[in-house]
């Protein structure tokens, strides 16, 4: 079915937080203020949204980053 239709709504919606958020901290912004920027209701909601879509926390993903 998401084949056909693609992601619900709120997933659609989760995201696009996320990319804002993602794209917030890469640029030298907090976790906490790039969380709440982007409409999550605190970090901890949006390093378990995180770690869900993109399968590593934050920390862990900057740390990636860092090395390329």
């Amino acid at each position: 079915v998401r084949k056909r239709y693609g992601p619900t709504p709120r997933r659609f919606q989760n995201q696009n937080r996320l990319r804002k958020a993602r794209r917030e901290f890469m640029h030298g912004g907090s976790l906490t203020q790039a969380a709440l920027r982007a409409g999550f209701f605190d970090q901890s909601h949006f390093i378990r949204y995180f770690k869900r879509f993109q399968g590593m926390t934050p920390g862990q993903y900057l740390r990636a980053q860092e090395r390329f």
